[in-house]
């Protein structure tokens, strides 16, 4: 689950709700005497509430370099080319480099073990 949050402010003098509107006349209360109210609105969201395609475009829009190097590991990764596909997110998301984890799913399937451990 996701919260949106965003600071609305309403100015009073200047109501733009018919229900604002209503509500001044029925306190009696000078528009123009009160300050700009600004409050902090939430809303919970889950990634249900959204399809597929306004998620993608809303992070093209928000992220558009990181898009890019998505496009080019799936590129990478299409082409057969693992190691330039790992290098990328290595390079671009801080991740351990693709020698470091090729080295830890080798030790977890028995690939290779190491030569400390074989003694």
């Amino acid at each position: 689950m996701g919260v949106f949050r965003k600071i609305v402010t309403i100015d009073f003098t200047n109501p733009r709700q018919k229900s604002l509107r209503d509500w001044l006349k029925s306190t009696g209360f000078d528009p123009k005497s009160l300050p700009p109210l600004s409050i902090e609105v939430s809303t919970n969201v889950e990634l249900k509430d959204f399809d597929d395609d306004e998620l993608i475009e809303r992070y093209e829009e928000l992220y558009p370099s990181d898009a890019e190097r998505m496009e080019r590991t799936y590129r990478y990764i299409a082409e057969g080319d693992c190691e330039a596909a790992m290098e990328e997110l290595a390079r671009e998301f801080g991740l351990a480099p693709p020698s470091h984890e090729r080295a830890i799913a080798d030790l977890l399937s028995g690939n290779r073990i190491p030569a400390h451990v074989q003694s």
